[in-house]
C-alpha cells in the first residue's frame, strides 16, 4: 500500500512539475518581450533633438503597421529608452527579431549623423564656407546663405545696437558637430559666441576702451591675426588702442590681407596701396568690419588692454614682437629684425 502511495506521489509531482514548466514556458512566449516582428531590411532611426520614444515609436508604425504600437511603447518605458537616446545618432534595429530586440537597439547607436567640423580661432567667414566645404561636401553658397540669413544679422544688429549687414566676427570658432544644415550650424556657432560674451560687462568695456561693441569685436578680431603669443595680445591691443586716440593709422597687415583676400607672408609696397576701406595702411580707423572671428581671448585682451606708451610693434621673426615708443626705437628694431646694426 505504501509503495502505491509513494508511486502515485511520485507520479502526481511529475505532472505538476511538466504543468509549472508548461505554464513558466508558456508564460514566457506570450509576454511582450517575445512578441515577434519581421521587417523588409534592417530600419535605421535617426534621433533629432527632442526625439521621445513616442516619436520612434510611430516612425516604426508608420513603416510596419503590424508592429504593436502600445507593446512596444510599454516596453521602451519600462527599459528606459528615453534615456539612451542621444540627439544626432542611428541607432540600428535588426529586420527581425522579437521586440526586446528593437528596444535593445537603442542601447548603443551603429552611426552618427553628424561631422564633426574645427574652424580655427581668427578665421573669415570664407575660410569657414572653404573649410566646410572641404570637410563635408556643403556648398559655400549654402553656407553662406545661412550666414546671412535675415534673422541672423538681426540677431547681431540687436546685440551691438546697431544695423549690422555682414555677420564676419559673430560665429565663433570653435568644433561643431554638423548635421547637414547650415542653417543650424550657423544658428549654434552665433549662440556660442553669445554664450562666450555673456559674462562680459559691456558698458564697463565700451567706456574703458572707448569703442563700442562691435568696434571692440572689429579690434579684436585684428589682434587675433597679429598676436601669434596670446601674452603679447593684451599689449598689441593696448598698441593699437594708443594709435585710435593718437589720430595715427592702425597700419595692420593682416586687414590688408583682408582687403586683398588670401594670406601673404610678406606685404609688398604695391600690397598696402590696394584701395579699399580694410586697408589701414591707407585709411585711419577701424575698418569696416570685423576681418574674422575672435576668440574670447582676443575679446578679453582687446577690453583689458596693457596700458603703455608703445606706439609701433614689428615681428620678430621668432613669432613675437618688438615694441616701441617712437618711430625712432621701431626703425632701429626693423634693422634688428633683418640683422642689421
Amino acid at each position: 500500500m505504501r509503495a502505491k502511495i509513494k508511486y502515485l506521489a511520485y507520479v502526481v509531482a511529475i505532472v505538476i512539475g511538466i504543468y509549472s514548466m508548461w505554464w513558466f514556458f508558456s508564460g514566457f512566449v506570450e509576454s511582450p518581450e517575445s512578441m515577434v516582428y519581421c521587417f523588409d531590411t534592417p530600419m535605421k532611426i535617426t534621433v533629432q533633438s527632442g526625439d521621445t520614444p513616442s516619436r520612434i515609436v510611430d516612425e516604426i508604425v508608420k513603416k510596419y503597421p503590424s508592429v504593436d504600437k502600445e507593446v512596444l511603447l510599454l516596453l521602451m518605458e519600462k527599459y528606459h529608452v528615453a534615456n539612451m537616446l542621444k540627439a544626432d545618432y542611428v541607432y540600428c534595429i535588426p529586420k527581425k527579431g522579437t521586440y526586446l530586440d528593437i528596444v535593445m537597439s537603442f542601447q548603443d547607436w551603429c552611426d552618427k549623423a553628424f561631422i564633426m567640423v574645427t574652424f580655427p580661432e581668427g578665421i573669415t567667414l570664407k575660410e569657414m564656407a572653404n573649410i566646410l566645404q572641404k570637410k563635408t561636401q556643403t556648398s559655400t553658397q549654402t553656407f553662406f546663405q545661412s550666414a546671412t540669413a535675415t534673422s541672423v544679422l538681426q540677431r547681431i544688429s540687436d546685440f551691438v545696437g546697431k544695423k549690422v549687414f555682414y555677420p564676419e566676427g559673430f560665429l565663433y570658432p570653435d568644433t561643431y558637430a554638423y548635421t547637414g544644415s547650415t542653417s543650424k550650424l550657423v544658428s549654434i556657432m552665433l549662440d556660442n559666441f553669445f554664450e562666450k560674451v555673456s559674462g562680459i560687462d559691456w558698458d564697463k568695456a565700451e567706456k574703458k576702451t572707448g569703442l563700442d561693441k562691435y568696434g571692440i569685436i572689429t579690434l579684436a578680431s585684428i589682434v587675433e591675426k597679429e598676436a601669434v603669443k596670446k601674452k603679447e595680445a593684451p599689449i598689441i591691443a593696448g598698441v593699437f588702442i594708443n594709435r585710435l586716440r593718437s589720430g595715427m593709422k592702425l597700419e595692420s597687415c593682416p586687414t590688408v590681407e583682408y582687403a586683398l583676400g588670401y594670406h601673404k607672408p610678406v606685404l609688398s609696397y604695391q600690397d598696402i596701396q590696394i584701395d579699399s576701406p580694410y586697408n589701414t595702411y591707407k585709411y585711419y580707423g577701424l575698418p569696416p568690419t570685423p576681418i574674422g572671428n575672435p576668440s574670447i581671448d582676443a575679446i578679453n585682451a582687446v577690453i583689458n588692454y596693457a596700458h603703455t606708451d608703445y606706439l609701433y610693434f614689428v615681428a620678430d621673426g621668432k613669432g613675437g614682437h618688438l615694441f616701441a615708443k617712437t618711430y625712432a626705437e621701431h626703425l632701429a628694431n626693423i634693422r634688428r629684425v633683418r640683422g642689421g646694426k
